[in-house]
């Protein structure tokens, strides 16, 4: 463990007195100068990171190895659900372990089931091993059975019967109940209870034979009981041995019933006598089946345990098979190496943390992450251990032949289960330390843990407060729901099952009926509500307070980070040699290729004072500055380029057009029902074998394939359709009537195949694997002391040895994959006799066989006799063998309903534990039927027509794609002349995420065109194929069907993406800035958290994977571990299984509390303290709608809903406070009343200083400059001391200012700060040029607002005069017709009327002004009154006044512009207005 001092200084910090200077340095750079921080941990280097990670690997290697969890499940889980799915026929059905339900059923099963399976069949011995399971496992004998024999030993527990009944019944009672247990139940495996079990010596019924009990030490688990051992024989006979181990046994050696090395047992019997002596009476409490097995293949040796378990009710209430493997060959020379490195490193750690432990004491014991170490480091000693222990320990147990010894088997199975146990901690232990590097190098990882850390005290009290309350529920649960559902039986699982419905997981409870259980809803409604809802927003709130807390905290250290980041960014690293390499490299390529990658650079050519660098200039502007000048130079390429209405509209063709091709082309429901038709056909047909009914789903022996494929793949194939239904489809002329369907429409393809002349339907290809001698190895490296193969006798010099495999398989092979040839070569292919005719050897090319891998392949006929006949003679002729590995078995099959072609491959693969896996696939295409198009082409042309347009539509995006990329090149060129072409595209798709989502949309859509395309060309040679051969159909469909995947997963990659691609129109929407600035900000504390996430969870990923992973399916790898773990989050548990399996499973408590209630939570919590809560601005439909209805609809004034910008210097206004500035507030309140307290407890007048932050708010610009200046006393500070110390050491002071201080110290600092000055001067005068070219856009932008303003108001100004004129004329004419009608005077002449309208013109026509007229004159001049315009002046300063004050209420108008507007409108109303000719002359 790499743990840094604490610091230097602060042993030291308070020999240092409270001076003046002292406070004024402490006011300018903290408390923190002299001494250490305590908020700040030690920086580990990377390094330590690094030898960490590695020491991690080589601990994950070691242990995975170790545990080979892989090979064990593949056992374990094989032979659970062998023995699971095995069954007895009783009457008309099949009676599963899970039936059973009286001990007749246990004895029923025991006899037929279990021993019918290690026996096997007549009919089968050629599949399999003798006395083996699923033909690989070898039934092991026990100590006193003979080699050539199996032995299965039983153990009987009774319950002690009582015929004085009045104590417990009364004597009212008593007549009814003469006889009663006097215990519940004895559970197999369990201590003895000698007051309730029964010990006595059984008599059998006709008093021949007697069993005698065995006290603790033998037995199941050493428990005891009656003990028996069932010996099975090759011949097919089976005996059962009465066992007696006491000092008067007598020996069984009788090898005829398979007793041999002195058996002490009493008696023996056949299991039909055993079963009828009545043994298995009343007193029956459990019994206890338990045999080993050995695998050859794997080199593994298994205990299998078989309980079943009876109460007082007289009812079997728990049945269960457990399954425990461990390899047999466990050397590797070089896991040996890393298991030495492993222990290394872990003593160094050790060697590490002691020496800490003993320099720090009591305060080193205070982190929690000191006690994680110590746990880690541990474990791993403890599991290195246990393994070094465990090795000797299997070398004696093979060598020595103990392997007969059940409780020898048993011993080392706890310590194989305990290694287990140790490592898997150990490992979650050392992936929680990887957090804490991280913590030490990242300040946000150290964020979040302490985050986790100050939360924890809380949690832990919450937690335990709803403990309380989920026990009481769990009480509450067992008593009342137990008489309604077996999910409460106990106070065990009522606990879990409560634990369960915390997280969601309800399963539980809905077995209780709701009708019976009245209270039912009343528990579960305040339960769910309590704790699914409360609870866990409680934890929400305490990690809340807790991130906000601990950000206030780290709040100035971030700062300080992000300002050293920026610093030694800006450093000059040109000198480093690495970048000379590069800069050299670049500069060759460059003259390779000037046009793409532009003309080389010189790197000495740095520019003189005088000239302009650009980049310094703005490197060394402060941060506002230089984010503004950056904003303003990389506008527009930052900013990307928006997208139109018409591109929106025809992105939205574009996907409907795509979604619509995808629908008519794909056909994904059609393929669905034609998936679940050949489903359900296989399903339909079970086969009989091993006398019980399968299905093709409950097949796993190799036996139970070759019974399937003789007696149920031909009535799949010919008898799914009815009779009535293929004759009606016959006669309606559907199809021929020597056609073969599968229900009815799903008509098989058959074909010719080269000179045959019969049809031919099915191919079958089958792949067998290397067999080699069993040599007791795995590895080839493997000593012979390490080696098992069974007895070993070492009587004379040479070993007379009796194997119990014989032979072995090299691997496995899957039948989709490549021949591998050290398992697999031509040697093998030798074609038994009598399949010449339809059969024969292919090699790995060869285009006959599945996927061109080779193997035997054989064509069956369409004929139903010739069929039936081929499959018989594959059985009789040795085709089905002990080497068979792999089949595969397919056709193809057309619907004509909807013309759509079919290929179905029916996989079936043998594993070397004998467990067999199988799957099916059916690929559906849909054809165009190209050969008849003129037939066909409405049809066609439905299909290609939304194809045409949306590839019309891609092209069309190619091009915005390159236009945009042309805008942003031509903006980049115009700023930096010398960049690439190169890097302008990646500029272009670094700075804009939606043109990378486009491209890859783009080229997604190209790729599955031309898949299309080819897709047609291939269904066109549909009909040219049919012509070869019916294996050249096959690999047509093949190739067809890989076609058809790719283009699949393509288009489904490319959907989801044109889903995500609309976010790109709504980008400039305020809401959303505001939602994508708010992940921005939270992006890197949220990277962090998830890989602080990822690190974790994959410590728990390992502790399940090695634990569990060898019996539970859902762990088996670490893939498979993941999604487990991950399902937890979602309530997808069990925790009961887990139990069942490993006490191991108590550490997957903390798991959900850790990643489901703190670590999730998380997440909301950074998201809440970056949240953005700004109002956007008011949503401006006119502006949206003007592209599209500004030149249809004119009378719309589409300008009048333009906002400005909104004043920068406007005040905020305040919103609601949020949770980040109350905890902030809390946070200085707390730290005022530490302080306060301090003070007091210490009973001083010391007085500490103040930071700048703890007494003022800190704008950008001051807070740039307290870390500025703090940065540079550091600086100086650390100088002096290391100059003073210097001097002390000095023999003479005046040659140590002059050649050290002088000469090393001030003139490089001299030098420096001169450089530093002159590019100063050169930033300065190039900032300036900035400044004015900033401003000068900006008055040339004010003076465009400006000149668009003149326009308006001069539009305006002449609708008003022509307005005006018009209402005067229409008063006038009104006046007329007013003194017409009354006898007034009568109107003029219309000579006077022209007169006098000539008269008013040239009254009202504007005069020109000289240069001294005045205001007044000037409306005299206008023909206005000084009075009314001096009215209309002040009306005008009114309106002004409304303007101004509608301005600064709307943040959108900058007040510049409305001023500038005013100040427009007052120049026109001053100018004289011009006539229609006049004004032409005055144009210019």
């Amino acid at each position: 463990m790499d743990d840094g001092d604490l610091g230097t200084g602060a042993e030291n910090a308070g020999a240092h007195k409270m001076t003046r200077r002292r406070i004024y340095l402490q006011r300018l750079i903290g408390d923190d100068l002299w001494g250490n921080n305590s908020g700040r941990r030690n920086r580990a280097s990377y390094r330590a990171l690094v030898r960490f990670v590695l020491y991690l690997g080589v601990a994950t290697l070691v242990i995975t190895t170790r545990s080979n969890v892989p090979d064990r499940h593949e056992i374990n889980v094989g032979l659970h659900d062998y023995l699971s799915r095995t069954g007895v026929t009783v009457g008309s059905s099949v009676m599963y372990l899970d039936d059973i339900r009286s001990r007749d059923d246990v004895l029923l099963w025991v006899d037929r089931a279990l021993f019918g399976s290690i026996l096997g069949q007549a009919n089968q011995s050629e599949f399999r091993g003798n006395l083996t399971l699923m033909s690989f496992n070898r039934v092991t004998p026990s100590v006193g059975v003979c080699m050539e024999a199996a032995s299965v030993l039983l153990t009987l527990r009774r319950a002690s019967i009582t015929t004085n009944v009045e104590p417990y019944v009364t004597s009212r009672f008593s007549s009814l109940y003469p006889r009663m247990w006097l215990v519940d139940s004895i559970p197999a495996g369990t201590a003895s209870r000698h007051a309730g079990e029964d010990t006595d010596t059984i008599i059998s019924e006709n008093g021949n034979y007697t069993w005698k009990h065995t006290g603790g030490g033998k037995g199941f688990r050493g428990q005891g009981g009656y003990l028996a051992t069932a010996t099975l024989l090759e011949d097919g006979r089976s005996f059962i041995h009465l066992m007696d181990y006491g000092a008067d046994a007598t020996v069984n050696d009788d090898e005829s019933e398979g007793a041999c090395f002195g058996m002490p047992s009493t008696s023996s019997m056949t299991p039909e006598e055993f079963w009828e002596q009545g043994f298995f009476d009343s007193s029956f409490s459990s019994l206890a089946v338990e045999f080993l097995a050995y695998n050859a293949n794997l080199q593994t040796m298994s205990r299998v345990q078989v309980t079943f378990d009876a109460n007082f009710a007289g009812v079997i209430m728990a049945k269960d098979i457990r399954v425990d493997t461990l390899l047999l060959d466990v050397y590797s020379s070089t896991m040996r190496y890393f298991e030495v490195v492993y222990l290394i490193a872990t003593c160094l750690y050790c060697v590490a943390f002691i020496y800490h432990g003993s320099k720090r004491r009591l305060e080193y014991f205070r982190d929690a992450w000191t006690w994680i170490n110590g746990a880690s480091i541990s474990l791993s000693i403890l599991s290195l251990v246990l393994w070094f222990s465990y090795e000797p320990m299997l070398e004696q147990y093979l060598v020595d032949g103990r392997f007969r010894d059940m409780a020898a088997f048993e011993e080392l199975v706890v310590w194989n289960s305990n290694y287990s146990r140790a490592s898997a901690a150990a490992t979650l232990m050392i992936y929680l330390r990887v957090v804490q590097y991280l913590a030490n190098i990242a300040s946000r990882v150290q964020l979040l843990s302490e985050t986790l850390r100050v939360g924890a005290s809380n949690m832990a009290i919450y937690v335990s407060y709803i403990g309380v309350i989920l026990g009481g529920s769990a009480a509450f649960a067992q008593t009342y729901f137990s008489s309604f559902s077996l999910e409460f039986v106990s106070l065990q699982t009522s606990f879990l099952n409560c634990y369960n419905l915390f997280f969601g997981k309800t399963d539980s409870l809905r077995t209780v009926d709701g009708t019976a259980a009245q209270m039912k809803n009343l528990f579960y409604i305040p339960f769910m509500v309590f704790f699914y809802f409360v609870s866990v927003q409680m934890f929400n709130a305490i990690i809340n307070y807790s991130y906000n807390r601990v950000s206030e905290e780290m709040e100035p250290r971030l700062e300080q980070e992000k300002i050293d980041k920026k610093r030694r960014a800006a450093l000059d690293t040109t000198n480093t040699f690495w970048w000379r390499m590069g800069t050299l490299a670049i500069n060759r390529l460059r003259q390779e290729f000037p046009a793409l990658l532009g003309p080389p650079s010189d790197p000495a050519d740095r520019g003189t004072a005088d000239e302009l660098d650009q980049s310094d200039v703005i490197d060394a502007l402060d941060e506002d500055s230089k984010a503004k000048v950056e904003h303003y130079l990389q506008r527009e390429l930052h900013k990307g380029i928006p997208d139109g209405s018409f591109n929106i509209v025809l992105f939205c063709i574009f996907a409907v057009c795509y979604i619509w091709f995808l629908s008519a082309n794909l056909s994904v429901d059609d393929n669905f029902q034609i998936n679940r038709v050949v489903e359900r056909s296989i399903a339909s047909v079970p086969t009989h074998t091993g006398g019980r009914l399968l299905s093709f789903k409950e097949i796993a022996t190799l036996p139970a394939v070759v019974d399937w494929m003789a007696k149920s793949f031909p009535l799949v194939v010919f008898n799914t359709t009815p009779p009535e239904l293929k004759a009606s489809a016959v006669a309606w002329g559907f199809y021929a009537d020597t056609a073969v369907c599968l229900r009815s429409w799903n008509c098989l393809v058959d074909m010719r195949q080269a000179s045959d002349s019969a049809s031919k339907l099915v191919r079958i290809t089958q792949r067998r694997t290397r067999q080699e001698k069993n040599e007791g190895r795995f590895h080839p490296d493997t000593p012979d002391r390490a080696r098992f193969v069974g007895e070993v006798v070492n009587g004379t010099s040479l070993d007379a040895s009796t194997v119990l495999m014989p032979k072995r398989w090299l691997a496995a092979i899957d039948p989709t994959e490549a021949p591998d040839p050290a398992a697999e070569n031509s040697s093998l292919l030798t074609l038994p006799p009598g399949l010449s005719d339809f059969c024969w050897e292919t090699m790995e090319g060869d285009e006959a066989s599945f996927s061109s891998n080779g193997g035997f392949v054989c064509l069956l006929d369409a004929d139903y006799s010739t069929f039936v006949s081929q499959i018989d003679q594959l059985g009789d002729n040795g085709f089905f063998t002990t080497d068979s590995s792999s089949w595969v078995v397919d056709f193809a099959m057309q619907n004509s309903n909807r013309q759509i072609l079919s290929y179905v491959q029916i996989l079936v693969e043998v594993q070397r534990s004998g467990l067999v896996v199988k799957d099916y696939r059916v690929d559906s295409i849909k054809l165009f039927g190209l050969d008849k198009w003129y037939e066909n082409f409405g049809s066609i042309a439905l299909r290609l027509l939304p194809g045409v347009m949306y590839m019309c539509l891609t092209f069309r995006f190619i091009y915005n794609l390159r236009k945009d990329f042309v805008k942003v090149r031509y903006a980049s060129r115009g700023r930096n002349k010398g960049t690439s072409c190169i890097t302008a595209v990646i500029d272009f798709f670094r700075y804009d995420v939606f043109n990378c989502l486009e491209l890859v949309s783009i080229s997604i859509s190209l790729v599955s065109a031309f898949l299309y395309v080819w897709w047609m060309v291939r269904d066109a040679e549909l009909e040219q194929v049919k012509q070869s051969s019916f294996t050249a159909l096959l690999r047509y469909c093949q190739s067809l069907v890989w076609t058809a995947r790719l283009y699949n997963r393509l288009s489904a990659i490319n959907i989801l993406i044109i889903g995500v691609r609309p976010l790109k129109f709504v980008r400039e929407n305020a809401r959303f800035s505001k939602l994508m600035a708010t992940l921005w900000d939270s992006s890197q504390d949220l990277r962090w958290f998830v890989v602080m996430l990822f690190v974790t969870m994959s410590g728990f990923v390992m502790l399940a994977h090695i634990s569990f992973g060898a019996h539970v399916s859902d762990c088996s790898s670490l893939w498979s571990t993941l999604v487990y773990c991950f399902r937890f989050l979602l309530g997808d548990f069990d925790y009961a299984a887990l139990l069942a399996v490993d006490p191991m499973a108590a550490f997957m408590f903390p798991y959900l509390i850790i990643m489901y209630c703190v670590f999730t939570n998380i997440f909301f919590a950074i998201i809440d303290r970056h949240f953005i809560a700004i109002d956007p601005p008011p949503f401006q439909w006119k502006k949206q709608l003007r592209p599209l209805l500004h030149r249809c609809c004119r009378c719309v004034d589409w300008e009048e809903d333009h906002q400005m910008e909104v004043d920068p210097n406007a005040d905020k206004q305040p919103g609601p406070p949020s949770r980040r500035d109350r905890v902030k507030k809390t946070q200085k309140r707390i730290l005022e009343i530490q302080r306060k307290a301090s003070q007091l407890a210490n009973h001083s007048d010391e007085r500490k200083a103040f930071n700048f932050e703890e007494v003022c708010e800190f704008d950008p610009r001051l807070e740039d400059v307290w870390h500025w200046s703090t940065e540079e006393a550091r600086l100086l500070v650390a100088d002096i001391e290391r100059l003073l110390n210097q001097k002390r050491n000095a023999s003479n002071d005046e040659n140590f200012v002059r050649n050290e201080v002088m000469e090393n110290f001030f003139k490089p600092k001299l030098e420096t700060s001169k450089g530093d000055m002159m590019k100063a001067g050169r930033q300065m005068r190039y900032a300036c040029k900035v400044d004015e070219l900033v401003i000068q856009h900006d008055q040339e932008t004010l003076a465009k607002y400006a000149f668009l303003l003149e326009r308006q108001i001069f539009t305006h100004s002449r609708s008003k005069a022509s307005l005006e004129q018009e209402v005067d004329r229409l008063k006038g004419e009104n006046n007329k017709m007013n003194m017409d009608s009354w006898g007034k005077p009568q109107a003029p002449t219309a000579q006077d009327s022209s007169q006098a309208r000539s008269s008013s013109e040239r009254d009202t026509a504007p005069k020109p002004l000289g240069p001294n007229t005045s205001r007044q004159d000037a409306g005299k001049a206008s023909g206005v009154d000084t009075a009314k315009g001096l009215s209309t002046s002040a009306t005008h300063d009114d309106e002004r006044e409304g303007e101004e004050e509608t301005a600064n209420n709307d943040p959108t108008a900058p007040m510049e512009f409305v001023r500038a507007g005013h100040e427009m409108k007052d120049a026109l109303s001053a100018l004289p207005k011009f006539t229609g000719r006049e004004k032409g002359k005055k144009s210019h």
